[in-house]
């Protein structure tokens, strides 16, 4: 029996699932279809994610039985307790080995090679995942209700509030008033902006954080982005477990292109100590490679 060369490594996110064919570790087919993130749709999610896979294997005119392994990083997995039901409906339909770990999880593999190293994610959403001794460790992650500090909905929703303040008469940062116009395209009213925060998807507030792009000079904006860049930061050093040699990652819009909130992070983090080397990141679709 001939050794099986090929796997297909899978990252399926809360807007977008990619699937990637490899060929010893050279990609050769990589379709992109929607959502899948399981906890949000689950009968949608798993369709993506098999149409995902059965495209790959389609476009190569390979058979999932000359497959060794297909990994999949999943929003959602490791808070759902789906796993089990997902890992027998694709094994069932596959034949072949099948592992699900959380998209973060599966980003760190990936970006790590499977070693130690700290994931700092800061998109729609943050997180930061940790792997020292062989184990991880993540916060944050809990979603923008409880949580998200320093990501993009984080700022967006910073945003809103002080229209809210500005709205109902009340005292606002100094540098806001500056924003209102613009802010006021999208949130014309009381409608809008409950309409937003309540019923609309988060990338709706999420994508108010733009605003920053065209005020680089506001003063509110400016301390907003540094207070984002702490709130990083103390996610970092609450999971670190060799200050004195970190390798760090960072992923997500909000971190990679923000110039202020990643000073302002890189600043706390070597006032407390932290020497660290940014490595780059790889998208956790890679990490089936350092798992089959």
């Amino acid at each position: 029996m001939s050794e099986k060369k090929f796997n297909i490594g899978v990252d399926a996110g809360g807007t977008k699932t990619r699937a990637c064919l490899f060929d010893g570790d050279t990609v050769i087919s990589e379709p992109i279809t929607d959502m899948g993130n399981p906890v949000e749709n689950y009968d949608l999610a798993m369709n993506n994610i098999q149409y995902a896979i059965d495209s790959v294997l389609h476009d190569k005119n390979i058979s999932s039985t000359d497959v060794s392994c297909i990994g999949i990083g999943c929003a959602g997995a490791d808070s759902s307790g789906l796993v089990p039901i997902m890992v027998h409906s694709f094994e069932k339909k596959y034949k072949t080995k099948i592992i699900i770990k959380s998209d973060v999880v599966m980003s760190h593999i990936a970006t790590f090679n499977n070693k130690d190293g700290v994931l700092l994610i800061s998109g729609t959403g943050s997180a930061v995942i940790n792997r020292g001794n062989d184990k991880f460790i993540k916060k944050g992650g809990w979603g923008p209700t409880i949580g998200d500090q320093g990501s993009a909905y984080w700022i967006g929703i910073h945003f809103v509030k002080q229209l809210t303040e500005y709205m109902d008469d009340n005292p606002v940062e100094k540098g806001f008033e500056e924003l209102v116009p613009k802010l006021q395209e999208t949130l014309k009213d009381r409608k809008d902006i409950i309409d937003t925060v309540y019923l609309r998807p988060k990338k709706n507030v999420a994508n108010l954080s733009l605003i920053t792009l065209e005020f680089p000079d506001n003063l509110y904006v400016k301390k907003l982005l540094n207070y984002a860049g702490l709130e990083l930061s103390k996610m970092v050093l609450s999971v670190i477990t060799y200050p004195e040699n970190t390798n760090l990652a960072i992923e997500g819009s909000v971190i990679k292109n923000n110039a202020v909130v990643r000073h302002a992070m890189e600043h706390n983090l070597t006032k407390h100590g932290v020497k660290f080397t940014y490595r780059d990141t790889v998208s956790g679709s890679h990490g089936v490679l350092f798992l089959s």
